[in-house]
């Protein structure tokens, strides 16, 4: 009986031992059918919706969660001042991800205009990440990109299609834009695919989990 209370308290100490798994990292989708990525409870990345016409002129995007589906959650709306109207899901096809589909229906053809898709804003000093973190990077190919932020993987965010553009703004790391829609879009639907993994042992916020569909359907 000695030994084995000995074991157990060895098996306590090298489970102590170990580091903090990655659970600290945890994705959600915000209201506006944007995204929110936390470690420890606190905001690293924080995204939202940008759409421009022709020079520069702003057109503001509206969209909003609605109820669940066998599938995940929908979204939808639009950017009416570029005759766009917007639908799509967002589901965890792993534990560690969260992929959002947009479904964008330009009702004419679009010319000339700056372009549209996301704005990510990272903390890259927050107190919740290791000192000297390598900088976020841009993948190939306009493909998303990608930051080192923990030793069991990276935060990667990728498209499918690659994007129209994808860039720091004015070189500033903590600022990225991933636009999804570029100069000249044709009349129709288009689909774009955005997967967000998190490092091992990363998780969908726990109370979305179930809202925007498990990894296995049969679970």
């Amino acid at each position: 009986m000695k030994s084995l209370g000995s074991l157990s308290l060895l098996l306590s100490l090298a489970l102590a031992s170990l580091p903090a798994v990655a659970a600290d990292w945890e994705i959600r989708a915000t209201d506006d059918a944007a995204t929110t990525i936390s470690c420890e409870q606190a905001p690293i990345v924080r995204s939202h919706y940008v759409f421009w016409g022709e020079n520069w002129r702003w057109a503001g995007a509206r969209l909003e969660l609605d109820e669940p589906t066998g599938d995940g959650t929908a979204f939808s709306g639009a950017v009416a001042q570029l005759g766009l109207d917007i639908k799509g899901t967002i589901r965890s096809p792993a534990p560690n991800q969260l992929q959002y589909t947009w479904r964008l229906d330009a009702k004419e053809p679009l010319k000339g205009i700056t372009g549209g898709g996301l704005e990510f804003n990272l903390t890259l000093d927050a107190p919740a990440l290791p000192p000297k973190l390598p900088e976020p990077e841009l993948l190939p190919d306009s493909k998303g990109w990608q930051w080192q932020v923990d030793s069991r993987g990276p935060l990667t965010v990728e498209f499918d299609p690659p994007l129209a553009q994808v860039y720091f703004e004015r070189g500033q790391k903590h600022q990225l834009r991933a636009l999804f829609l570029g100069s000249d879009v044709a009349k129709g639907e288009h689909t774009v695919t955005m997967t967000v993994t998190l490092p091992q042992g990363g998780r969908v916020a726990k109370t979305l989990a179930e809202r925007y569909g498990p990894a296995d359907p049969s679970g």
